[in-house]
């Protein structure tokens, strides 16, 4: 009857130890599985890049002033963009390559 107790406290502990090991594994990534990645800040920065060069392109031509391109800072290069779609200075690089091509 004892090493029946004993072999349950064991099968208990081994258990327990078991499985905060699996839900430490599981809970041991960086926030942008859930929150977006490289891939999806960079497509999002560019396609809101493009379409602010596309409009800024325009409006230029209509001035006719084609000295008046900048490339815009960092603030500017924010433009559209939310915590879900992953770092934010992917997102600024790949706007402004965007609104260069636009």
């Amino acid at each position: 009857m004892v090493k029946r107790i004993e072999l349950g406290a064991i099968v208990l502990v081994v258990t327990l130890v078991l499985s905060g090991l699996a839900r430490a594994q599981w809970d041991s990534d960086d926030g942008y599985s859930r929150q977006g990645d490289r891939s999806m800040a960079q497509q999002y920065g560019y396609q809101n890049g493009y379409q602010d060069g596309i409009k800024h392109g325009r409006h230029e031509g209509r001035e006719n002033d084609p000295e008046d391109f900048h490339i815009p800072d960092d603030g500017r290069a924010s433009r559209g963009y939310r915590d879900w779609m992953g770092p934010i200075w992917i997102y600024q690089s790949a706007y402004r390559d965007g609104y260069r091509a636009g």
